[in-house]
């Protein structure tokens, strides 16, 4: 019967009688078992980091701009920013924002939040799919939806009001009370202070009222995002 040489100097090995060939057999049997076990780590670590890279784009970097173009001053065209933005190569998606960041407070309980206010129906598909898992969605007015960890910490439940406090070093202290729409887990460190509301709301608390801060851009390969973001500074009017 045909045997692979391979095969063949192998068992040779592991059968061969006489006390020194006993030795030489069990020293085989320890390399080709540590080899084994070798791949058998390597496979397991390859496997590890494959779903670690994964987890990576699908679900941290989907919920995080790759780029943001920010105006200091606000954005009152936005619209047609948003346009020019989308036209550049590897953009995927554009999205209009305004952020204040502040102090959530609920009875007896304040903690530091960054509010993000978003259009209802160009929220970015990466935490729009956040949402939908949680079954939650983006509403108008003075509705809010916070981070479970946020939630957590003030022991608040759907429906009950908080406020929201944003110092000023320039003007008196702006308060704007709020409720309670929805709870969302991204399971990553953005949920130690993200909570959503809608753009116009938001807006108004940052001051910037019909204005937005600047841009969200999603690109089809985040880890060009650095070359791109100089790119877009060079090229845009705005820039």
């Amino acid at each position: 019967m045909y045997k692979p040489l391979p095969l063949f100097i192998g068992l040779r090995y592991f059968s061969s009688g006489g006390g020194g060939n006993r030795l030489v057999s069990f020293i085989s049997l320890l390399a080709i078992s540590g080899l084994v076990l070798g791949v058998c780590l390597l496979i397991v670590v390859l496997s590890v980091m494959n779903g670690f890279d994964r987890e990576l784009r699908e679900r941290i970097l989907s919920v995080v701009p790759h780029v943001q173009v920010i105006h200091q001053q606000g954005v009152a065209d936005w619209r047609t920013d948003a346009g020019l933005i989308a036209r550049q190569p590897s953009v995927t998606e554009v999205t209009p924002y305004a952020e204040v960041n502040g102090m959530v407070h609920f009875r007896q309980t304040s903690r530091p939040i960054q509010l993000l206010g978003l259009e209802a129906d160009a929220v970015p598909l990466g935490l729009q799919a956040v949402l939908d898992e949680a079954g939650v969605s983006l509403s108008q007015g003075n509705q809010l939806l916070v981070s479970e960890v946020v939630a957590e910490s003030l022991n608040i439940q759907l429906g009950q009001r908080l406020t929201l406090i944003v110092p000023s070093v320039e003007g008196p202290t702006v308060a704007q009370a709020f409720t309670l729409a929805g709870v969302f887990a991204t399971h990553t460190e953005i949920d130690q202070l993200l909570a959503i509301g809608a753009l116009p709301v938001v807006a108004d608390v940052a001051g910037i009222s019909g204005l937005v801060n600047g841009f969200r851009v999603q690109i089809d390969d985040q880890f060009n995002a650095r070359q791109l973001g100089y790119r877009m500074l060079e090229e845009l009017p705005f820039g």
